[in-house]
C-alpha cells in the first residue's frame, strides 16, 4: 500500500510538471502564431515557422510525460474531427515531417475525445518510421 501510494504521489508530480510545460507551451505557440501572422519578411517567417514546429514537437513530449502518468491529455474535442485532419496535426508534431507524404484517406470522422490520443499515436508512429527508415 505504501509503495502504491508512493508510486501515485510520483505520478502526480509527473502530471503536475507536464501540464505547467504544457500551458507554458500553448502560451508559447499562440505568441509564435500571432508574431508569424504579422510578419511578412520571409526569411523571419521561416525561422518562426521553425520555432513554431519545435515547440509543437516540445507539446507532444509533454503530452506522452501526462498518457504516461495515467492522466488524460488536456487538449480534447467535442465535436468529432475528420481523419485527414487528425493525421495533419500527427504530422506537424514529428520532426522530420518533410518525409511523410499524406496521401487519401476516407472522409470519417473521429469521435471528439478520441482525437487528441489518436494524434499522439499516428504522431509516435510516424517519428519511429522516419527514425528508422533510410532517407
Amino acid at each position: 500500500v505504501k509503495q502504491a501510494d508512493m508510486r501515485r504521489g510520483v505520478s502526480e508530480v509527473f502530471v503536475n510538471l507536464a501540464r505547467r510545460n504544457q500551458v507554458l507551451l500553448h502560451r508559447q505557440l499562440t505568441l509564435l502564431d500571432a508574431m508569424e501572422r504579422r510578419t511578412e519578411n520571409s526569411d523571419e517567417l521561416a525561422d518562426l515557422f521553425r520555432l513554431d514546429h519545435l515547440t509543437t514537437r516540445m507539446r507532444r513530449h509533454a503530452e506522452g510525460l501526462v498518457i504516461l502518468s495515467g492522466a488524460a491529455p488536456s487538449r480534447q474535442w467535442r465535436k468529432p474531427i475528420q481523419l485527414m485532419d487528425v493525421v495533419r496535426a500527427a504530422v506537424a508534431e514529428v520532426e522530420d515531417y518533410e518525409r511523410i507524404e499524406v496521401r487519401r484517406l476516407a472522409r470519417i470522422g473521429v469521435g471528439g475525445p478520441a482525437v487528441a490520443d489518436l494524434t499522439h499515436l499516428i504522431a509516435e508512429l510516424l517519428e519511429n518510421a522516419t527514425v528508422f527508415s533510410p532517407p
